[in-house]
């Protein structure tokens, strides 16, 4: 989203076309939408050390999805705490879901 940020060397036609796309891509991609934190594809991105720095989603957006990561280690947590509290000894081959 750097690229569209509006410059002053820009010409008039460009500058005119830049806050069109802006709201054509939050539009398509709904990224001002709440619940645009909670799909996988932009908690990756968000996430992803190569994508990390990117500037196509706000600033808020990327506060979402890091409360969200949270809230998910949050619930795996006590998953795993209330069946180890369960006192059920069995192990499984797979992990907690």
């Amino acid at each position: 989203m750097h690229d569209l940020v509006e410059c002053t060397d820009d010409l008039p036609i460009i500058a005119d076309f830049k806050p069109d796309l802006r709201a054509a891509l939050d539009d398509r991609f709904e990224l001002s939408k709440a619940d645009a934190a909670l799909h996988p594809f932009v908690t990756a991105t968000v996430l992803d050390p190569a994508t990390k720095p990117c500037e196509l989603f706000p600033e808020l957006l990327h506060f979402a999805v890091y409360g969200h990561v949270h809230e998910l280690m949050s619930e795996a947590a006590a998953s795993l705490q209330s069946e180890t509290d369960g006192g059920d000894a069995v192990e499984s081959a797979s992990p907690p879901a």
